[in-house]
């Protein structure tokens, strides 16, 4: 079969699956699971020598390696897991860590991830806004105080955990792209983006949203007059007053962090005869419960499918009423890849986001901060629990990483001589 008409428009193609994987990670769920299908598809759709050069790309990426060991792992506490069906379910739920990353490292081009960084800059704040658009005009609306709650936590299960990191990526977007000739575009941009990031009310999103807006801030000092600067710098801060002094769902992200008990055994007393609603102390409740119960999982961990039974029975023998009621998974990713396959998973995942933060790191990426949000995240969330947060891990991670391709082989010959032959096809 001649494939030289679809070869010509191969690299648009690829570049408009990846756009719109990640610009539909807040619709749901189902336009971005076929979009996987379709990737894997067209992965194949290729001539055969640029197949072979696709799989020596593979074989060498230490990346690629990392999600497939990690991947393992999950299958490997399968083993000793008593409910195999939720272990099969988490499972199921990572697949692909084994072949979203490996697609995108082998097929990626620096001009046309340079291109996909453009694209995703300016759709990801448009596509909040038709969202936001269309839960104003429904019968739903009740204010943007409640649009997170009822437009995506009630209509489709989606935390504001996963929306702040999409969120965000649109923010690095435009620092990396910013200069004096498009300054005001990528202001904008950052101004809805940040605007969207407020509306989630989460307290780490803002955490993460004020450093990059002192980045952001930080360069566009470096690129513009003091007049301009103060201009849009005053913007900035008006923005954040206004949503912030708006949003009473915001303040009370506040108080966890205020009203935090200065022991444990105040939080324990707390957590026994009452419902409580402070979501940090939770998490340092159930850290505290797991650690304290270390003789139960150490070292391997209590298998796969059996952390939220686990949970759920020290729950139970520590009268934890609110973890009884809603059945609190971890909120932690380091404690789940702990308790799921013991000190190998933990220990893996550890390396693993190292390894990412060490490679993206080595040439002052930008998108260096942006993992590092993700690492400090799932200190508080677990993230790779639910499908949005895989596709985070092993999709936006392995495509912010190809900011610098060198470091994702280790030999860079085979992926330069591989780029040169796409590029002259």
């Amino acid at each position: 079969m001649n494939f030289n008409w679809f070869l010509n428009y191969r690299e648009n193609v690829f570049n408009a699956l990846i756009v719109f994987l990640i610009t539909s990670l807040p619709i749901g769920y189902l336009p971005s699971t076929l979009t996987l299908y379709i990737l894997v598809l067209f992965f194949f759709i290729d001539k055969k020598s640029n197949l072979s050069n696709k799989l020596k790309i593979i074989r060498k990426s230490r990346l690629v390696l990392y999600y497939l060991v990690f991947f393992v792992i999950q299958i490997i506490g399968l083993t000793y897991t008593e409910y195999f069906e939720k272990g099969l379910t988490k499972v199921l739920v990572l697949l692909p860590f084994v072949f979203l990353p490996a697609i995108i490292i082998s097929e990626g081009k620096t001009n046309g991830f340079k291109r996909v960084y453009l694209i995703l800059k300016i759709l990801i704040p448009i596509v909040f806004i038709l969202i936001a658009t269309g839960y104003a005009i429904s019968d739903e609306y009740r204010g943007m105080d409640n649009f997170v709650q009822i437009w995506f936590v009630d209509k489709i299960g989606l935390s504001q955990f996963y929306l702040v990191f999409v969120l965000l990526l649109g923010v690095f977007f435009s620092i990396k792209d910013l200069n004096v000739n498009n300054l005001i575009f990528n202001v904008l941009l950052v101004l809805v983006s940040a605007y969207f990031i407020l509306v989630m009310n989460n307290f780490t999103g803002l955490i993460f949203l004020v450093v990059s807006l002192l980045i952001f801030v930080r360069k566009v000092y470096y690129i513009t007059s003091g007049k301009t600067f103060s201009i849009i710098l005053g913007g900035l801060i008006l923005l954040s007053v206004l949503v912030v002094n708006n949003s009473k769902k915001l303040e009370r992200k506040y108080e966890p962090l205020i009203t935090v008990s200065p022991n444990i055994d105040q939080i324990i007393v707390k957590n026994k005869y009452a419902y409580t609603r402070n979501s940090f102390e939770h998490r340092l409740y159930i850290a505290y419960m797991v650690i304290s119960d270390w003789k139960n999982s150490f070292p391997f961990g209590v298998g796969t499918g059996d952390t939220q039974f686990y949970l759920n029975h020290l729950y139970k023998d520590n009268t934890f009423l609110t973890g009884i009621k809603y059945e609190l998974n971890a909120h932690n990713q380091y404690l789940q890849e702990y308790l799921k396959t013991g000190i190998l998973g933990l220990s893996v995942f550890l390396s693993f986001l190292i390894y990412i933060l060490k490679e993206s790191g080595k040439k002052n990426s930008i998108f260096f901060i942006f993992i590092l949000f993700f690492g400090i995240a799932c200190l508080m969330e677990s993230y790779l629990n639910r499908y949005h947060g895989v596709i985070i891990f092993s999709g936006i991670i392995p495509i912010v990483l190809m900011d610098n391709l060198s470091v994702l082989t280790k030999r860079n010959v085979i992926l330069r001589d591989f780029l040169i032959k796409h590029n002259t096809n």
